[in-house]
Order: structure tokens, then sequence, then C-alpha cells
């Protein structure tokens, strides 16, 4: 009988921690949702094929209750279809650049804001990749107000 009850017990804790462990993973995603616009945003290839290649403009984010981000970066000159996710702090963000020939193209960014999300102001950075193989840079925010 001590046995079951050590058993059951164990059962109960164990179910516990399992459902504050998912609350806490849901909060922290839940806290990401909401959205922003960073202006003054800057990528810059700066090593590869495509070295030299600058996206500027206004960054436009917005993101569901799982840190799922729909946005656009635009200028005067252009418009770029961005998605991605956020988690607090990280941002991990794909430029659609379109389609070069039959190959659709992207730049990813991957980096960490100075304050957690939806709060876009401050200075923010990462790195990026793309959109051609061997192509590597830099994201920033210089005022993210």
């Amino acid at each position: 009988m001590r046995r079951i009850r050590i058993i059951l017990l164990l059962v109960i804790i164990c179910g516990l921690g399992s459902v504050l462990f998912v609350s806490q993973r849901n909060m922290a995603t839940a806290n990401s949702s909401g959205s922003c616009k960073i202006r003054n945003f800057q990528a810059q290839v700066r090593h590869g094929p495509t070295q030299g290649m600058l996206l500027t403009g206004t960054l436009t984010l917005s993101a569901d209750y799982l840190g799922v981000i729909t946005g656009s970066l635009s200028s005067k000159d252009i418009y770029i279809k961005v998605s991605g996710t956020v988690n607090g702090y990280a941002l991990n963000l794909a430029f659609d650049l379109g389609y070069s020939g039959r190959t659709q193209t992207y730049i990813f960014g991957t980096g960490t804001l100075s304050h957690a999300f939806p709060d876009c102001s401050g200075l923010s950075g990462g790195l990026l990749q793309g959109p051609q193989k061997g192509d590597s840079g830099d994201w920033s925010v210089s005022d993210g107000a």
C-alpha cells in the first residue's frame, strides 16, 4: 500500500511539473506578440558574390501569440516581404527578395533586440546570410523608435 502511495505521489508531481513547464513555455512566447516599426534599419552583405548589397528602410513587424512574424521592409524605392520568428529579445528574419531566374532568393538574418518584442526601440543588430551561397553580412538599427 505504501508503494502505491509513493508511485501515485510521483505521478502527481510529474504531472504538475509538466503543466508548469508548458505554461512557462506558452507564457514566454505570448510576451512576444504585438507589432512595431523599426526605422533606420540597415542590412549589408559584406562578403561573398553579392558584396556591397545594401537594404535600408523601415522594418514593420507583427507577431502572433506564438512569435511568428510577418511584415515588410520598405523605403521609397523598395518593398520586401519579411517573415520569421521572435522570442523575447531574439529575432530571426527571412527577407523575400523574389525570384532570380527560377530560384526564390532570401536573406536570412538573426539577431538581438535591445528590448523584448514588441518594444523595438533602442539599438539592435545581428548577422545575415544570403542572398547567394557564400554571402554574409550584418544588420543593425541605429534608432528603433
